[in-house]
């Protein structure tokens, strides 16, 4: 379909295929063209999701997949300039000698990535030119497209956080209550451990249900990795159906290491490569449960089960992590890209609700801690170096102490009675009577950092 000749012109006097006449309403039918689904969302819609930094980098991803998928600048131009298309907007705003311009540094894109791909080097012009697309979310501010592990200890609950996962992404509702879901996405949830009795009991507990039919859809059976599961993933994954694809868990389906169980960093990565190369064409988020080895470590994502391979070959990790018989856990996450997290989540009603960062749940905890010093103190005035001695802190903290003291001053909790003395408000006391003459259990805080 590519012109071949150099440099490339557009002509709207050569006939389109069938596929890109528009019709008699000026619509033009792209179910037949060549291309990931999300790209005919962009052009027939525009970002209306806003899932690009802005519309430049949404046309250009348009631009890059066509020219990509071989069609000529006659085909690209009637299919970004025609009005009736959402990515239309910004072409016809700049004019034609713009789109142009455009056009042309997408097809050096292409030809690059062509060169690329018979082996030859990438020219460093070439790729500061180019503008890449960042990971649509899946989930904002929490998971992308990609590949993601995630473990923990069994029996504390990370099956049923990822069905509620699953179930908000489907639904389009926000997950943990926090997370917001851009829209409804269809989901294929692999559950190798828990058959359809116990999934039914679970989906029943947990609000809201799913009445989207199609959106969220479960397999019970799955062949080995290394037996036709390879080819049946890809093909998941290949065919645009599903956004999310959750396999629960991962060692259900993966074949053994030659040399016995424990698989070396060249397997893992030989197992996982396949599915590498797929995301990067078609924006999938393949989330893959597996266990937590007893061990503890240093590093927390250091006790996911198996070698450092598997954390290697991942776009992301999450580590569960779940004291027995407590309804709070925390969930580590570490992303390729931006800066890990720590999410207080709790086990409520059947279902998973956030509760908070890490960073402001200690921040939180250390404000309990100081009102209950100051009542230890109340009349004479708390200072920082009492905030010091009581939560067994270090000189060097003074600084952070007494920053956290002018915030609570700041917010009403507590009050300045002379120069370096400070006490507790009596309203917000009054609030906080159930805490009355016991002082929390300290544990690693905000100021300790």
């Amino acid at each position: 379909m590519r012109n071949q000749g150099k440099p490339h012109q557009i002509s709207v006097a050569q006939q389109a295929p069938s596929s890109l006449r528009p019709s008699s309403n000026g619509h033009v039918d792209l179910r037949s063209l060549n291309v990931p689904p999300p790209i005919k969302y962009l052009i027939q819609h525009g970002d209306a999701i806003g899932e690009y930094p802005s519309p430049s980098e949404a046309l250009s991803a348009v631009l890059s997949a066509l020219t990509g998928a071989g069609y000529d600048d006659d085909h690209i131009a009637r299919l970004c300039l025609l009005e009736a298309h959402g990515i239309s907007d910004l072409p016809r705003e700049k004019g034609r000698a713009w789109f142009e311009d455009e056009l042309k540094q997408a097809r050096r894109k292409a030809d690059s990535l062509a060169r690329q791909a018979e082996g030859e080097p990438e020219d460093a012009v070439d790729l500061r030119m180019d503008i890449i697309p960042p990971a649509r979310p899946v989930v904002k501010d929490l998971l992308y497209e990609g590949m993601l592990l995630f473990g923990g200890k069994s029996k504390r609950g990370k099956s049923w956080l990822m069905l509620d996962l699953a179930v908000s992404v489907a639904t389009g509702n926000p997950v943990w209550g926090h997370f917001a879901v851009p829209e409804p996405q269809p989901v294929l949830y692999v559950s190798l451990e828990d058959g359809r009795r116990r999934i039914k009991g679970r989906l029943e507990s947990i609000p809201p249900e799913v009445t989207a039919r199609g959106y969220l859809q479960f397999l019970y059976n799955f062949p080995m990795l290394d037996q036709g599961g390879m080819e049946k993933l890809q093909g998941y994954i290949e065919s645009g159906r599903y956004r999310l694809i959750i396999i629960d868990v991962l060692a259900r389906i993966e074949p053994q290491g030659k040399r016995g169980s424990e698989k070396t960093y060249l397997e893992i990565y030989d197992m996982f490569a396949p599915l590498q190369d797929l995301h990067r064409e078609h924006p999938t988020c393949l989330a893959m449960v597996t266990h937590l080895r007893k061990a503890d470590a240093e590093d927390i994502f250091d006790t996911l089960h198996g070698s450092v391979g598997y954390q290697g070959i991942q776009d992301a990790l999450w580590v569960m992590e779940r004291p027995p018989q407590n309804k709070v856990a925390v969930v580590h996450t570490r992303p390729n890209e931006g800066e890990e997290q720590a999410l207080h989540v709790a086990f409520v009603d059947g279902h998973w609700e956030f509760l908070g960062h890490d960073k402001d749940i200690r921040f939180s905890q250390d404000r309990n801690l100081v009102r209950e010093l100051a009542k230890e103190t109340h009349g004479k005035g708390l200072t920082i170096s009492d905030v010091l001695k009581g939560l067994s802190l270090p000189r060097g903290r003074y600084q952070k102490a007494k920053q956290l003291m002018y915030r609570m001053v700041r917010d009403g909790e507590m009050t300045r009675i002379a120069r370096g003395r400070y006490d507790v408000v009596q309203a917000v006391e009054e609030g906080n009577e159930g805490t009355k003459g016991t002082r929390p259990e300290r544990s690693l805080s905000i100021i300790d950092k």
